[in-house]
């Protein structure tokens, strides 16, 4: 919260109902640096033409509209003006009392009140506020909802590429937002670990010890357990390869591949045990090497959270989900030669059931399967089941799905069908949609085999953090230090650009020290750990109220300090956590100018403890960022 936003506000209210002026909710905002530190409202903006209602109505009586427009616009001005005036007036005797804590003075500017603080108190405030220990600083209080976020939903089967990061970055850090802000939210992840990829995996190993095949270099030896992700990843590549080869050189047996394709995924349904050994086994060990590389980018579910693609198969939910569709009405089997059986929703016929407004938008989603021909269901099919389950087994008030933006039809076309089926909280699940991750040379497919996998990225990194921190004569553990470095820099690169921008991944950039880059706040740090060290919170307390007068540089750090609650409300409302990387930059860097300009170990000793107390608040906002975003944050650099 902000320094005396509540008193400011009643404040504001009392003079506006002593004189009868409303309706209008005032709104306070930051006064920008370079200015004063302080609050400014303009509430008087929106009730100008209030106060200046009579006089407008005698001075535009029988005027064309542009005239009466411009009169409108002069005399809602001056009254906006004359009313700040006054209210400032009325409010300046309440400066510095319990009325309005924290203000120094009070100013009419235009038609805005600013209120600007004493600056040493409000310095004072934000420290023990930020210091005090029973506190989460910046923490909303208990709003009693339950929300879950979904993130995280890697293929089995498939190489975890840079691509998936961002989703895994932005996911964990919008979900630990959200809890920070006051609810209670549960960490999903759905992991699709059967389907047409996996089929493709596990046929495609047969296919790779043809001689044709290894004669175009797809065979690969039996998979190391340690690189399950990398050996089926490739298999499912190779085997996209193996199609696309002959169809342009065998086409005959295309369709031959196909059915085998199908016939597997048809036998692991109808719980074939030669298909469910297989398949059980290459699925555990890419489980258990996503579960090593989450833990390594500090992403955490709930126990009761990880739900499986082959789960909603087996319980046949999908099928019931279809059939109560079909029965609806609101499903169809298709009649065309190409997909005769199919189960599908038509948009452009169910729009007339959406209210008038929306059937255009709706015509527009075309036509989505929910069933295969023969029968097996699809994972929007699942999807639908899931959506219910959710809700009916966690008792939500809302699910968000973290999503890349390519899906964004998928979305719109699932939540449609929602609505249709009549399941109330259909309005309650939202998506929240991300732009993907290139490389320059382009986009990145793992169909295609055009992407840098995790471990590739992680390793370069790691090594070129380690070069670094030799370079830097850093000290300690070297190779904890490069790996959190290399982390920290790979994650805050997918978090630090909004969600509707796509990012072109840059491996220099990523690992600055002196650009908006993680090892640039890593370094700021722990820069500090000597500042403070030994010192206890309650002796920093005591010494967080300034005796001397304040250099323009630890106003500026406080200001900035100040801001992290509003900070991460707003990123919790948004859901988007560039919001908080930005801030932790500007934080940073107004850090950089306090050390630069205020000397702390050699200060006299009034000066200080108070700069040692300001380091230590510094130090807990930026921890405390650092978790919200999950990124490492090491002691020594």
């Amino acid at each position: 919260m902000l320094i005396a936003n509540n008193e400011i506000l009643k404040a504001i209210r009392a003079e506006l109902a002593k004189r009868d002026i409303g309706p209008a909710e005032p709104r306070l905002m930051p006064i920008e640096p370079p200015r004063d530190w302080g609050l400014t409202t303009n509430v008087c903006f929106t009730l100008g033409q209030v106060v200046a209602a009579d006089e407008i109505t005698l001075k535009t009586e029988g005027l064309d509209k542009k005239e009466r427009k411009r009169i409108t616009a002069e005399l809602s001005r001056k009254g906006g003006e004359w009313l700040a005036d006054h209210l400032a007036k009325a409010l300046r005797e309440l400066a510095g009392t319990d009325a309005l804590p924290f203000v120094e003075r009070v100013e009419a500017e235009s038609a805005y009140v600013n209120f600007y603080y004493d600056t040493k108190a409000a310095t004072h405030d934000v420290i023990s506020r930020t210091l005090d220990p029973g506190t989460e600083f910046g923490s909303g209080g208990p709003t009693g909802r339950r929300v879950m976020v979904e993130f995280a939903q890697p293929n089995t089967h498939k190489d975890l590429h840079v691509g998936h990061l961002r989703n895994a970055s932005i996911g964990q850090a919008i979900a630990n937002l959200v809890e920070y802000a006051g609810n209670t939210v549960l960490k999903a992840t759905y992991l699709g670990d059967i389907g047409a990829h996996v089929s493709k995996a596990m046929v495609g190993t047969g296919f790779a010890k043809k001689d044709d095949i290894r004669a175009l270099g797809f065979y690969q030896d039996l998979p190391d357990p340690e690189k399950a992700l990398a050996y089926w990843g490739t298999m499912y590549r190779e085997t996209n390869r193996y199609l696309a080869w002959l169809e342009e050189n065998r086409g005959d047996e295309m369709v031959i591949t196909k059915a085998r394709l199908g016939g597997w995924l048809k036998r692991w349904e109808m719980q074939n045990e030669t298909a469910r050994e297989q398949w059980q086994q290459s699925r555990d060990a890419c489980i258990a090497e996503f579960k090593q590389i989450f833990a390594e980018l500090m992403l955490e579910f709930d126990d009761e959270c990880w739900f499986y693609e082959s789960t909603i198969d087996d319980t046949k939910l999908g099928q019931q989900t279809a059939e109560e569709l079909k029965a609806k009405g609101i499903a169809k089997i298709d009649e065309t030669p190409e997909y005769r059986g199919a189960l599908f929703v038509d948009f452009e016929e169910q729009s007339g059931n959406f209210p008038a407004p929306e059937q255009k938008r709706i015509r527009k989603l075309g036509k989505m399967t929910i069933l295969r021909s023969d029968g097996t269901s699809l994972y929007q099919t699942k999807e639908l089941g899931l959506a219910k389950y959710k809700f009916d087994k966690f008792n939500l008030d809302e699910s968000l799905y973290v999503v890349g933006s390519e899906q964004k039809l998928y979305f719109q076309q699932v939540l449609a069908i929602l609505r249709l089926w009549g399941f109330p909280n259909a309005e309650n699940c939202r998506h929240i949609s991300y732009e993907l991750v290139a490389l320059p040379e382009g986009k990145m497919s793992s169909r295609e085999g055009e992407i840098v996998s995790y471990r590739e990225l992680r390793d370069a990194a790691v090594a070129r953090a380690r070069e670094i921190t030799t370079e830097k004569g850093i000290a300690g553990d070297i190779e904890r230090t490069a790996r959190d470095i290399a982390i920290a820099a790979i994650k805050f690169a997918m978090l630090m650009v909004t969600g509707n921008q796509q990012i072109i991944f840059d491996f220099d950039q990523a690992l600055s020290f002196n650009g908006r880059a993680a090892p640039y706040l890593q370094y700021a740090f722990a820069r500090t750990r000597k500042l403070v060290e030994g010192l206890k919170p309650e002796v920093a307390l005591a010494a967080a109220a300034p005796t001397h007068g304040l250099h323009a540089s630890e106003t500026a750090l406080a200001r900035m300090i100040n801001e992290f609650p509003a900070t991460c409300k707003l990123a919790a409302e948004k859901h988007e956590p560039a919001l908080v990387c930005n801030y932790l930059f500007d934080l940073a860097s107004s850090f950089s100018d306090f050390y630069r300009d205020c000397p702390v170990l050699n200060a006299p000793e009034t000066e200080r403890g108070f700069r040692q107390a300001l380091t230590l608040a510094f130090r807990r906002v930026m921890s405390l960022g650092f978790t919200l975003l999950a990124l490492p944050l090491p002691e020594e650099m």
